[in-house]
């Protein structure tokens, strides 16, 4: 997760920037595309506000943190979940650091959605920094509960390339087993214009060109598109000026 946000460009600000001024129509495109309705989004957690630094003018020091892990269930609801959880993932370094997080319903039952919006290609890579051989071995064994979940025959290594997609899978797949409904969104934003690229990665215009990214970590992965409708994984693409339409 960053420590700021960019100031004008990035997942992070367009997707604020939608929550806090676009929230009817965010919630109207996410509703109409994944069958849902939003009940509400749930709020970041505090940091000490002596972080807040808004003297860079490329970025901005926010005294916000997002929700980690399964911290978006109570403490006291599903404490057998919550113990499993422990065992299922690590509990040590960095937990998987959700961009939003609503509660929804999907039909008449209460559910999650958990969000992970990106702006630039370069977002969608990223391999698992874990060192612990403790922790290493616990993911590998999440990652085969995950794929014998999915149903998925690919050997590849979900540890590199495409980490933080699979690790968001994981996630789905534990709640998903344990009679606890949750759906993924991941929200592509569409005529970024980021300050800061590096590696090649580049800012798609259209979602014609976020497709062949798209496809390439489907493949890696061995993910399917019927695989993603069958399990509740989503994809919406949303423009940084929003036409209201």
């Amino acid at each position: 997760m960053s420590d700021h946000i960019g100031a004008g460009y990035g997942s992070e600000y367009h997707l604020m920037r939608y929550m806090a001024r676009y929230r009817y129509e965010l919630n109207r495109e996410i509703e109409n595309k994944i069958g849902i309705t939003i009940v509400n989004w749930l709020d970041f957690k505090r940091k000490n506000k002596d972080v807040y630094n808004p003297s860079d003018p490329a970025k901005v020091i926010l005294p916000d943190q997002e929700l980690e892990g399964l911290e978006f269930i109570k403490e006291g609801e599903y404490p057998q979940v919550l113990e499993e959880w422990k065992t299922f993932w690590p509990q040590k370094g960095t937990q998987h650091n959700w961009d939003a997080v609503a509660k929804i319903k999907i039909d008449s039952c209460d559910g999650w959605l958990l969000v992970e919006a990106k702006a630039h290609t370069g977002e969608i890579e990223s391999n698992c920094s874990a060192d612990a051989p403790e922790s290493v071995k616990k993911i590998d064994l999440a990652f085969q509960k995950t794929k014998g979940f999915l149903r998925i025959q690919n050997s590849n290594d979900w540890k590199k390339k495409y980490y933080q997609y699979a690790n968001r899978l994981a996630v789905l797949c534990f709640l998903r087993e344990h009679s606890i409904m949750a759906k993924l969104l991941f929200i592509y934003f569409l005529g970024d214009k980021h300050q800061q690229l590096r590696d090649g990665s580049t800012c798609p215009q259209t979602a014609q060109e976020w497709y062949p990214f798209l496809e390439k970590q489907k493949q890696y992965l061995g993910v399917t598109d019927t695989m993603k409708q069958h399990f509740g994984i989503h994809e919406v693409f949303l423009d940084v000026a929003p036409t209201g339409q």
